[in-house]
């Protein structure tokens, strides 16, 4: 799964890396960012947009129904198609979220150990995610997302058995409905960050505690 990342280059790296046309709502930067935040995400709806999410997916379309529930932060990449929850979101609405890198738990016993997991560019890549809007109360309407998964990389396996989807550069348009694509092609796209390009190493159990957000959240070591 992926439920705690990371957002620290600068906005107009992050504007110049995913060719933002427009600024909807500040960046949204952190060095532990958790379910429930708002969070930036990019969407393309003639303009290609930097706007915001409050990430944990919440749909109040009446498919089948199908209600709102509690809010999903992780999306499977193998389901993401045609689970009744995601299905219309990842026809038409589909978001990247951009990240330096995320953290993952390691079980070991009765313990589990955080590792931070980026790559070795140094620079911001997109994790591929749904959206919807109309989720809020009263005159409130709160857009949510989804970050979807897939099975990790030879380089992360050993820490969970599940990763972000990581949509490479040459595909952002792709997925973001720029051109035409059919079901199985946005499928496709759905692959975990190449192992050559992965760095992971343990780090403080400092992260652990979401009210933790500075540089010490990424420091190597495990020690509190």
């Amino acid at each position: 799964m992926c439920g705690r990342f990371l957002l620290i280059s600068d906005p107009a790296v992050i504007a110049s890396e995913f060719g933002i046309d427009a600024i909807f709502a500040p960046c949204r930067t952190g060095y532990n960012i958790a379910p429930g935040s708002d969070i930036s995400v990019i969407v393309s709806r003639g303009t290609r947009r930097l706007t915001a999410c409050r990430w944990g997916f919440v749909s109040l379309r009446p498919h089948q129904g199908v209600g709102p529930g509690r809010p999903v932060i992780n999306a499977r990449a193998e389901t993401v198609a045609t689970k009744l929850l995601f299905r219309d979101a990842f026809r038409k609405r589909r978001c990247l979220i951009p990240a330096d890198g995320y953290y993952e738990w390691q079980r070991q016993g009765n313990r589990k150990k955080p590792f931070f997991i980026g790559n070795t560019a140094k620079r911001p890549f997109g994790l591929a995610g749904v959206y919807d809007a109309g989720s809020g109360r009263g005159d409130v309407c709160v857009s949510t997302c989804a970050i979807i998964t897939t099975e990790p990389n030879d380089r992360v396996r050993f820490i969970h058995d599940r990763m972000p989807a990581i949509i490479t550069r040459e595909n952002y348009a792709q997925w973001l409905g720029e051109g035409n694509s059919d079901s199985d092609r946005l499928v496709s796209l759905l692959r975990p960050l190449p192992a050559e390009f992965t760095e992971c190493y343990a780090v403080s159990p400092f992260v652990n505690n979401t009210r933790n957000d500075s540089p010490a959240c990424i420091c190597p070591g495990d020690q509190e």
